[in-house]
Formats: structure tokens, C-alpha cells, sequence
């Protein structure tokens, strides 16, 4: 009888482990096909950017070639697209790693975006977010109000998370609108909110949002929709906080992440 339970036993324990093993195989083959089907076509934008006025300007000669300021603004528009390349491959990259640190707790990597060690907040977050807006021009569209908090969180954990939120926000609002940010602390919970007035989300892109969707792909002309706020979602889960998101199409989004005060 007793060998009778441990042998049931073990089938069970098997059962699970084999289980467990083809939930997470389903889970990354799911994720790889979203990253091949969406990788090729965020990249189209600035690649033809990078590729039209480098064809142009290769094609004359020097008797053909435009006015300085003109060829200056072609090598700026040929370099900013580069950059975007760079961040929408490393943001496909460090997606797909995320997503394996879900699966795997115990995968390598995780001490660069986890720490046991607390980080003072407010000069991280002013930095980045005062970097931000004056490169998208919409200095005067801040409204900012933030307190000083001690939080257990790797500070690069947070400048990614603050970058891909006010990218978010400044990216799908439109300039002249304004962009509030607050930071509060509330029973022992340090509290972030960034919200914006611009085209928002319906509820089932807020729930899409743990996949990793792109929304309305061929109305909107944006890269990225959709997978900043998840890589700011899976960096919060990471260190023990949590993300939410409330949104009224076409009004504006706010969204709030939540870390506990170190104690």
C-alpha cells in the first residue's frame, strides 16, 4: 500500500513537471512568434528613412550636392533613425528576456534589473523625465510634483521604467496637452502616477497589454505601441511592485506604478 502512494505520487509530481514544462515551452513559442511578426515591421519606418536619403545623397555627385543645412538635416535624419532602430531591437531584446526571467525565477540576468539594496527616487526621476521632455520640445507641457521615497529597486530598473512611461505618454499625446506626473507616499507605499491627455486605450488593449500587442497598427503610424508599457509592467513585477493602467479612449491615460517604502 505504501509503495503503492509513492508510486502515485511520483506519477503525480511527474504529471506536473511534464505539465509545468509544456506551459512554459507554449509560452515562449507564443512569445517568439509575436516578437517575428511585429520585429520586421517596426523596423520598416526609420530603415527607410536610413535608406532613402543615404540612397540620395550617394547618388550625386559633387556638383549635384544640396545646400550644407540641407545635407545636415539628411545625416541628422539618417542618425535619429539609427537610434531608433537601436531602441525598438533592444527593447524586442530585453522583452524576450524578461519574459524568460517570468518563466525561469531562477534564469541568469536578473541582478541587473533586481536589487535587494533601496534607491533614493526624486533625483532619478527628474532627470529622466526633464531629459525627456525637452528633447520631444514640450518643456511647458510638465506638470510635475514629486517627494523624496526610499524604494528597493535597482536604479536601473527604474530610469527604464520611468523612460518607457513618459515615452509613452509624450509619444500618444499631442503637444500643447499636458503631462502630469506625481509621486506621493501612501501607507508605507511609494506611489507613481503619469497621466497624459492624449488618444488613450480601451480595456481590451490595457489587457492585451501582459501579451504584448501592437494596437490598431494601421490607423496609428507609431512604433513600439504597446510593448514600452509591457516592459515597464514586467519590470515592476521584477521588484515587487505592480502596474496598472485606467484609460478612456480618445481622453487620456494614467498610469500608476506601486513599490513598497523600504522599512
Amino acid at each position: 500500500m505504501l509503495m503503492q502512494k509513492l508510486c502515485n505520487s511520483l506519477q503525480t509530481k511527474n504529471q506536473e513537471l511534464v505539465e509545468e514544462h509544456a506551459a512554459v515551452a507554449k509560452q515562449m513559442e507564443e512569445l517568439r512568434l509575436n516578437l517575428s511578426l511585429a520585429l520586421p515591421h517596426e523596423l520598416r519606418t526609420p530603415l527607410a528613412a536610413i535608406l532613402g536619403f543615404s540612397h540620395y545623397l550617394l547618388s550625386l555627385d559633387s556638383e549635384q550636392l544640396p545646400e550644407p543645412d540641407a545635407i545636415l538635416g539628411m545625416q541628422a535624419a539618417i542618425y535619429d533613425s539609427a537610434l531608433r532602430m537601436q531602441r525598438l531591437i533592444e527593447n524586442y531584446l530585453l522583452y524576450a528576456k524578461l519574459r524568460l526571467m517570468e518563466s525561469t525565477p531562477e534564469g541568469r540576468g536578473r541582478e541587473v534589473w533586481q536589487s535587494d539594496k533601496a534607491i533614493y527616487t526624486e533625483s532619478l526621476i527628474t532627470s529622466v523625465v526633464l531629459s525627456k521632455v525637452k528633447k520631444a520640445q514640450r518643456r511647458d507641457d510638465l506638470r510635475i510634483e514629486t517627494v523624496e521615497a526610499e524604494i528597493r529597486i535597482s536604479d536601473k530598473s527604474l530610469q527604464k521604467i520611468v523612460e518607457e512611461l513618459i515615452d509613452n505618454a509624450l509619444k500618444f499625446s499631442k503637444p500643447g496637452t499636458p503631462i502630469h506626473i506625481v509621486t506621493q507616499l501612501n501607507n508605507q507605499h511609494w506611489i507613481l502616477r503619469i497621466t497624459d491627455q492624449g488618444r488613450g486605450m480601451t480595456a481590451d488593449q490595457i489587457a492585451d497589454i501582459g501579451a504584448y500587442m501592437q494596437f490598431e497598427r494601421k490607423r496609428y503610424a507609431q512604433q513600439g505601441s504597446g510593448l514600452g508599457l509591457a516592459i515597464a509592467r514586467l519590470l515592476a513585477q521584477l521588484n515587487n511592485g505592480e502596474l496598472t493602467i485606467e484609460s478612456v479612449p480618445k481622453q487620456g491615460m494614467t498610469v500608476t506604478v506601486v513599490f513598497k517604502q523600504k522599512t
